[in-house]
């Protein structure tokens, strides 16, 4: 059976017009989309903040930090 076969059949079965059906799967697929995309977002924003935590373990200094979180990291560090 074909995807029409299958979609037609259970059309009737449920006694409703396929699009009613072809709008369920649609949004269906929207739903799994958008969960997937979240689950990704947040292991990518988890990542980050493991590195975060990484870096300012390798390098304490508050100075370069304070850079870090302004999105300007120091090339060099000058001591007066």
């Amino acid at each position: 059976m074909g995807v029409r076969g299958w979609k037609a059949e259970l059309c009737r079965e449920l006694g409703i017009h396929r699009d009613t059906l072809n709008n369920d799967l649609r949004e269906i697929a929207k739903a799994a989309n958008e969960a997937r995309q979240a689950k990704v977002d947040a292991r990518q924003a988890l990542a980050s903040e493991y590195a975060r935590k990484l870096e300012s373990s390798i390098n304490p200094d508050p100075l370069y930090q304070a850079m870090r979180r302004r999105g300007t990291p120091p090339t060099q560090h000058f001591v007066l």
